[in-house]
């Protein structure tokens, strides 16, 4: 009995100095809100898209269309065309094409393995998966094997000026 009066009498001692579940639950709420408040979510890499700056030249685009089953209906290649991209370090890039008479200016995101181009006109926009990235050549390809239906892949090829 004496014992269980002792610790009653220390633990009411130290109650006062305890926190409260309030005020634990708030500091927990501090430190996550802390953690998450200093990532860089939505930053792209800095040394790919140092990389993707300059001038780039179109090698060749192909266009394949594939019916339900997977059968080719149609391809459309080109090579050695005289169009080119320009990507900037703000993020921006101008398309110089022939085929389509002048410059058609837009925006890019870099988050690998993905590159997102945005313009008004052009034959290749969107969203496309990097198939080979070098200091010298770019292969870009958009558009993925859907059975069931039909579907296109296309596949950009660049070269550094």
């Amino acid at each position: 009995m004496l014992l269980r009066t002792r610790t009653f009498r220390a633990i009411s001692l130290i109650a006062p100095f305890m926190p409260s579940r309030v005020l634990v639950s708030f500091l927990l709420l501090l430190l996550a809100w802390a953690s998450f408040s200093c990532t860089t979510q939505g930053e792209d890499d800095p040394t790919p898209q140092q990389g993707l700056v300059g001038r780039w030249n179109e090698e060749s685009w192909k266009s394949t269309v594939y019916d339900e089953k997977g059968a080719v209906l149609a391809t459309n290649n080109t090579s050695s065309t005289p169009n080119y991209y320009v990507f900037k370090s703000n993020k921006t890039f101008d398309y110089y094409s022939v085929n389509l008479g002048g410059v058609i200016a837009g925006t890019y995101t870099y988050a690998p393995p993905s590159l997102t181009l945005a313009y008004q006109a052009g034959t290749f926009n969107g969203r496309y998966e990097i198939i080979e990235f070098t200091p010298a050549k770019l292969v870009l390809t958009s558009g993925k094997p859907q059975p069931g239906t039909s579907y296109t892949v296309e596949v950009l090829t660049l070269v550094k000026n």
